[in-house]
Parts: structure tokens; C-alpha cells; sequence
């Protein structure tokens, strides 16, 4: 899965400091073949396929005001920061607003970061300006008005403010406070990013490669996206990692991939963890197979959010791999990636219970495992829960439902579930 973007979340404010932005939650798509019936859970996912893009990054972002110097007001220095604000620095009031809007989790704290941004944008920071209209466009401090949060995204574009272009683009995008217009959103985004914005080249790419608002395009997208990553721009190396891997807008290369996704992965994708953690369990031409690696990788995935990480990090403890067998804990690892709607972490969750193995035999629960598997888009779930049907194990036995489900595997590509329809007389 690539990471796209997330018009509701994900914000970044002036000065480089983000709000829940990148793409940690974001997997992969289809799942690697696993004969139904042969009781193996299925292990990783292959790389996305082209048109496998979804949500992830409308982002208010990173971007001071021209000519200003830096002044050193950052985590764990607050008091000298809101000193230098309460002296009169604009562009310490704006950083001091990206602390409390970031850091500090309540009320009270959100009201103190509304109230820096304003001392800052009165005093001449675009950066304060900027981040004062991200409080009205998502009501942090104060009650949303899109009006004027558009007024100061404005206000701070005209002064040069690289993120104030980017959050302006996303306004128009969404139609926050304004008619839907995805190519003044995409303008918007272009002038981002000639500003050097992380987040304004990433939404650029995403832009081209979806064509929305611009004519699909993924040499463009690649070259956007490859400015974001050179920023270290997490969900930008993500995506531009999915270009490598398959060769759309840039000559293949899986080596140029695998080194991308790690770069990715280290900025917090917890997609790109996984991804590559899939890559070194097995070992590709480009990835040599390094099972402790990619015990590594499945659980930092998974503790980052990733249903996919959670179910590569099962299956590695289920079947021993880089680790100590351990089926229960795996179970736990399949029971939260189905949980989080991971289609494949269903399907393993149902061989485990149609198995016995790390929890209770159960047919039944088996069944409503791989019916949800199926629903999900897992083939393999589809094929198992085919079995079932037609054999009438766990569920009443109807050879009909079964082909249909066997023909659904089918029709997705596994060769199991081809295989099996041909066996219970059905035709694709």
C-alpha cells in the first residue's frame, strides 16, 4: 500500500514540527499464495500494484518565514522559548505554538498554543500566522472557522510561507471553507514545493499519480515525491519506494526500493517497515534473507500501527522464524491485525482455530474468521472458507456456496482456489 493522502489528519504546523502525519499506518496490498487447506498462514504481502494508493497526509506544514533566523526554541526548552516570545520575537511565539499544539494534550495547553500563534502572527511571523490559521481550520484553542484560516494561510502565503501554500492547497482540496477545486489545489501545492515544503511536494506527487486536479503523470510524481523524501519526508520515500519496486516512473530497481523503504521505515512508515521486513524473510535478488532483520522490522511495523506488521511479526513466531515458536502469542498477533482489518491477519487467525494451534480447536470460529478474511479482499480466506462449505465443516455443507467462493479465489488470481473450483465441478 502507498501512502497517499489524509485530508483530515496528519497536520503540519510552521517551523518543521508535525501533527500525526506520515504514513505509519499504512500496509501493503495482496497477499503471497498459500495453499488453502495446507493449514500455512499466509506470511507476507507483495510489493502494491499500480492504483493501490490510499489516504494518508493533508498536512498544515513545515516552513519559517524568509529571512528570519532560527531562533533555538525547541523541545525541553519551553521557558527560554516563552521568554524570547514574551520580549517581543514573533518567530519564538510561532515555535512555542508548535510545542503546546504538539506536546501538550489538553485543553488548557491548546489554548496557550492558540494564543502564542496569535502573539506571534500580530508581531510580523508568517509561521505564527500559519499556525494560527491551522487552530481555526481544526478548532484547536478556539472554535474552527474556516474563514479565518483561510484569511491567514493567505495572509502568510503572500509573505512567502512555504507551509501556509500547502495548507491553503489542502483547503481547496477538501473544500474546507471554499468550493472543491483540486487544480488550485494542486497549484497551490506546486508553489509549495518550489518552496522547498516537505509536504507540499509530497501532496504534489500524490496529485500526479492519482491524477487529481493534473493528468496522471508518475515521472512527475517520482520527481515530486523524490524531493520530499531528500527532505526526509517519511511517506514520501514510501511511495517513491512502491515507484522503484514496480517501475512506474522510474526505471525498476528493487535495490533503489529496499534502500528507500528503509530510509522510510526510519522516519516513522511503519508501511515501509513491513515491506522491508517482508523483502528479508525470504531473501530477494536485491534483499539478501536476514530473519532476525526481519523479526525486527515486523515488530517495530507493528508496534507503529501496521495490521500488516503484526501479521508478519505472527508469522515469523509462528513458524519459528528468526525466533523461538511461540503459536499463542502469534494468535494475539493475528487476533490484533484482523482486528485492525488486516484481511490476511483474518485468514491466518482462522488456519490457527481451524488448526488448534495457540488456541482452541474451532471449526465455527474458523468459519466466521475466513468469512471476514473473504469479505476483506484475502483470496486465500475465500478458498479456505470454500473448503469448508464443501465439505460441511463448521458450517452446513453447500457445494454452491462454495464454488462461488472457490470461484471469488479464483477470479483474484490463487491458483488454489482455481484448482478446487475445477474439482467441485464449477467453471470460472
Amino acid at each position: 500500500m502507498v501512502c497517499g493522502r489524509n485530508l483530515t489528519a496528519g497536520i503540519t504546523l510552521a517551523l518543521g514540527l508535525t501533527l500525526g502525519a506520515g504514513c505509519g499506518g499504512s500496509q501493503p496490498t495482496a497477499a503471497g499464495p498459500v495453499p488453502a487447506g495446507s493449514g500455512a498462514p499466509t506470511a507476507v504481502a507483495t510489493a502494491a500494484t499500480a492504483g493501490s494508493l490510499t489516504p494518508a497526509a493533508h498536512v498544515p506544514s513545515a516552513g519559517t518565514t524568509k529571512g528570519v533566523p532560527e531562533e533555538p526554541c525547541t523541545l525541553g526548552n519551553e521557558a527560554e522559548c516563552l521568554a524570547k516570545c514574551d520580549a517581543g520575537g514573533a518567530e519564538s511565539c510561532a515555535r512555542l505554538s508548535n510545542i503546546y499544539f504538539l506536546v501538550k494534550d489538553n485543553p488548557a495547553e491548546q489554548a496557550r498554543a492558540f494564543a502564542a500563534a496569535k502573539k506571534g502572527c500580530d508581531g510580523g511571523s508568517s509561521a505564527g500566522c500559519n499556525n494560527l490559521g491551522f487552530a481555526y481550520e481544526i478548532g484547536l484553542g478556539t472554535a474552527k472557522d474556516f474563514d479565518q484560516a483561510r484569511a491567514l494561510y493567505e495572509s502568510a502565503c503572500k509573505q512567502g510561507n512555504s507551509a501556509s501554500y500547502n495548507n491553503l492547497g489542502t483547503m481547496y482540496e477538501e473544500g474546507h471553507g471554499v468550493p472543491k477545486d483540486a487544480a488550485k489545489a494542486v497549484d497551490l501545492y506546486r508553489q509549495a514545493c518550489v518552496l522547498h515544503n516537505p509536504d507540499g511536494c509530497y501532496n504534489l506527487g500524490y496529485a500526479y499519480a492519482q491524477a487529481t486536479g493534473v493528468a496522471a503523470d508518475l515521472k512527475q510524481a517520482q520527481a515530486s515525491y523524490a524531493m520530499a523524501c531528500d527532505d526526509n519526508h517519511g511517506g514520501a520515500c514510501n511511495n517513491l519506494a512502491y515507484l522503484y519496486a514496480d517501475g512506474r516512473g522510474a526505471p525498476k530497481d528493487e535495490a533503489k526500493a529496499a534502500e528507500l523503504f528503509g530510509k522510510a521505515c526510519g522516519l516513522g512508515s511503519a508501511n515501509s517497515c513491513f515491506q522491508l521486513g517482508s523483502s528479508l524473510l525470504d531473501g530477494t535478488p536485491a534483499v539478501p534473507k536476514d530473519e532476525a532483520k526481519a523479526l525486527a522490522l515486523g515488530r517495530k511495523s507493528c508496534d507503529g500501527g501496521s495490521a500488516k506488521g503484526c501479521r508478519l511479526l505472527g508469522f515469523m513466531l509462528e513458524n519459528g522464524r528468526g525466533t523461538a515458536k511461540n503459536a499463542k502469542a502469534a494468535v494475539e498477533l493475528y487476533q490484533k491485525a484482523c482486528a485492525a482489518g488486516d484481511a490476511v491477519g483474518c485468514n491466518n487467525l482462522g488456519v490457527s482455530y481451524r488448526l488448534g494451534s495457540g488456541v482452541g480447536h474451532d471449526d465455527r470460529k474458523a468459519a466466521e474468521l475466513f468469512t471476514l478474511g473473504c469479505d476483506k479482499g484475502s483470496a486465500n480466506a475465500c478458498t479456505e472458507l470454500g473448503t469448508l462449505y464443501f465439505t460441511g465443516v463448521g458450517v452446513t455443507k453447500d457445494a454452491a456456496k462454495a464454488r462461488d467462493l472457490f470461484r471469488k479465489a479464483c477470479s483474484a488470481g490463487q491458483k488454489d482456489g482455481c484448482d478446487k473450483l475445477k474439482v467441485a465441478g464449477g467453471k470460472p
